[in-house]
C-alpha cells in the first residue's frame, strides 16, 4: 500500500459580502516552451501573445512574490512583483480552462491539468517541462447504470433517453475528479470500478502505481478531505436536484475503513460538510440561502445532535459554540443567536434589517446590513462600524485590513479593525488579493488589475483584460520559488 506523508494545509480566506445571503503507467516527459520574453509592467501594458522561447527558463526568476494568472482565453502568465515583469507561459490546458488554484501542488511548483482521455498532464513551473501520465482504464455500462438510476429515482420519472444522457455526463464528471493529496507525488483520483461504478483511488505520480481506496456502488460525485479522512458522496446522477440516489460515507484514507453515514429522516437534498476535524455538519434540507434544520454528527461516537430546527441563513463556529443567523419574516429583520453545541440559545440579538455575517475576529463579529455594518462583542452587543460593506480583506500577517464600502469608499484598518485611514484607488475595487508578504494588495476593477503599495500609498496598473468582468474573479494563485 502507498504511504503518503503527513499533510499540512495553509489557507487564506477572502470574504466578500452582499445583501443576499447567499471543489497505470509512468508517462513520457516533453519540454514545452514557456513563452515570450518577460515584459515589464507599467502605466498601460499591451496585450501579450505567448510565443515559443525555450531559453526563457526558469519560469520562476526570483523569490517573488509571484502570481500565476490567466489573462486571456488560453493565456497564462507569471507576474514577478520583485522584478516588475510579466512572463507568458504555455500550459497544457488541452483547450480547457485550468483553475490554477486547485491545480497547484502543495509545493506550489507543479500544476496538474484536467483529467481527460484517460490521462493527466503535469507542468513544472521551474523548468517548463510537461509530463503526461496514463491513468487506469476500465469498461462502463451506460445502459445498466441508467437503469439503476431510474430505479433509484422513481420520483423523477426519467425517460430512457434522459437517464442515458444524465448518467453519461455524470460518469465523465466523476472520472474528471482529481486533487492533490499530502505532497507533490500523490493524487486522489477517480478510476473506473465495476461496469456501473467509479472508485476513489490513490495515485503515485512517480511510479504510476495506484491503490483503490473504496469499492462502494455508484459514481463518485464529491470528495472532501480532512486530514486522513474523506467525506465521500456517491450516486448515479450528479446533476443538481437529483439527490434521492446519493449515499454518503466516511473513508479512512490510511486504513481503508469505510463507514456509511445515515441521513436524518427528514432529509431532502441535504448538504454534508466537515465541521472541524472530528465532526460533520448536516443541513437536512438545502435552501437557496442557508437551509432547514441543522445537525452535528460526532464522528467518535457517530452520534448526531440536532442544534437548529427550522429555517436558518447561516451557521458557523464561534467561541466554543455556534453563531446562527435566522431571518425574521414578521419584521423583515434578522435574528442573531449564540448557541451551545446542544442547540440551546445562550444569547440573542434582534436586528431590524436583513443582515449577513462578514467575518469573526477573536470575540468580535462583523455583520453587514442593508444601511450599515455593525460589530458585535461576545455578549452580542452591537456598535456601528461603517456603511454597508462590499468587501473586507485582511493581510496575511493580520496587521492591516482593507475595507471597501458599497459606496466605493476604501479604507485601511489596523489589526483590530480600527484606526481607519481612507485611501484612493483607481476605480471601484471588485476583488482584493493581498501580496503574501503583506506589503500591498492587488485589486480588480472592471477590465483592469492594479497593485496598491502600502509604503508608497499609490497604485500601479498591472494589466488590462476582458476577462476581468463584473462577476469574474481572478483565475490566479500565488506560486512558490525554490529557497
Amino acid at each position: 500500500a502507498l504511504q503518503p506523508m503527513n499533510k499540512k494545509v495553509l489557507y487564506a480566506l477572502l470574504l466578500t459580502a452582499t445583501l443576499m445571503l447567499s471543489a497505470c503507467n509512468g508517462g513520457q516527459t516533453a519540454v514545452t516552451p514557456a513563452g515570450a520574453t518577460p515584459t515589464t509592467f507599467g502605466p498601460a501594458p499591451a496585450a501579450l501573445t505567448p510565443t515559443p522561447s525555450p531559453t526563457n527558463f526558469p519560469v520562476l526568476p526570483s523569490n517573488g512574490p509571484l502570481l500565476l494568472i490567466q489573462t486571456d482565453n488560453g493565456v497564462y502568465e507569471v507576474i514577478d512583483f520583485t522584478q516588475n515583469q510579466r512572463t507568458p507561459i504555455n500550459l497544457p490546458d488541452g483547450g480547457q480552462r485550468i483553475g490554477v488554484a486547485s491545480a497547484l501542488s502543495p509545493s506550489k511548483m507543479l500544476l496538474k491539468s484536467s483529467t481527460q482521455a484517460g490521462e493527466i498532464q503535469f507542468f513544472d513551473l521551474l523548468n517548463g517541462s510537461t509530463k503526461t501520465v496514463a491513468l487506469p482504464s476500465g469498461e462502463f455500462d451506460v445502459a445498466q447504470t441508467a437503469a439503476l438510476a431510474q430505479a433509484a429515482l422513481p420520483e423523477m420519472a426519467l425517460t430512457d433517453e434522459a437517464a442515458l444522457s444524465a448518467v453519461t455526463i455524470s460518469h465523465e464528471d466523476s472520472l474528471a475528479l482529481a486533487q492533490w493529496f499530502q505532497d507533490d507525488d500523490h493524487l486522489l483520483i477517480v478510476t473506473p470500478g465495476s461496469p456501473t461504478s467509479t472508485q476513489l483511488t490513490l495515485f503515485e505520480i512517480s511510479t504510476g502505481q495506484s491503490e483503490v481506496l473504496e469499492t462502494l456502488p455508484g459514481l463518485v460525485e464529491t470528495v472532501i478531505v480532512q486530514g486522513d479522512l474523506a467525506l465521500l458522496k456517491k450516486g448515479y446522477i450528479s446533476e443538481p436536484g437529483y439527490w434521492q440516489d446519493d449515499r454518503y460515507a466516511l473513508l479512512d484514507l490510511s486504513t481503508g475503513e469505510v463507514q456509511a453515514i445515515e441521513l436524518p429522516e427528514d432529509s431532502a437534498n441535504p448538504i454534508l460538510n466537515w465541521f472541524g476535524p472530528n465532526a460533520l455538519s448536516i443541513t437536512h434540507q438545502s435552501q437557496p440561502v442557508g437551509g432547514y434544520t441543522f445537525s452535528i454528527l460526532d464522528l467518535e461516537g457517530m452520534e448526531r445532535t440536532q442544534v437548529i430546527e427550522g429555517l436558518f441563513s447561516s451557521v458557523q463556529r464561534y467561541q466554543g459554540g455556534l453563531l446562527v443567523f435566522r431571518n425574521d419574516p414578521e419584521n423583515y429583520g434578522t435574528i442573531l443567536e449564540y448557541r451551545d453545541l446542544t442547540g440551546q440559545v445562550l444569547t440573542q440579538a434582534n436586528l431590524a434589517e436583513q443582515c449577513t455575517p462578514l467575518t469573526i475576529l477573536g470575540e468580535n463579529v462583523l455583520v453587514n446590513c442593508e444601511t450599515e455594518s455593525l460589530i458585535f462583542d461576545s455578549t452580542l452587543t452591537a456598535q456601528p462600524f461603517s456603511g454597508p460593506i462590499f468587501l473586507l480583506a485582511g493581510a496575511p500577517d493580520g496587521a492591516t485590513w482593507v475595507r471597501v464600502e458599497r459606496s466605493g469608499q476604501t479604507t485601511l484598518l489596523d489589526s483590530a479593525l480600527g484606526n481607519p485611514q481612507p485611501i484612493e484607488l483607481e476605480g471601484a475595487a471588485l476583488e482584493v488579493r493581498w501580496l503574501p508578504d503583506s506589503t500591498g494588495f492587488l485589486y480588480r476593477t472592471l477590465g483592469q488589475l492594479f497593485l496598491y503599495d502600502l509604503a508608497e500609498g499609490a497604485s500601479t496598473l498591472i494589466l488590462e483584460s476582458d476577462l476581468l468582468g463584473d462577476y469574474t474573479n481572478l483565475n490566479a494563485v500565488w506560486i512558490g520559488a525554490p529557497e
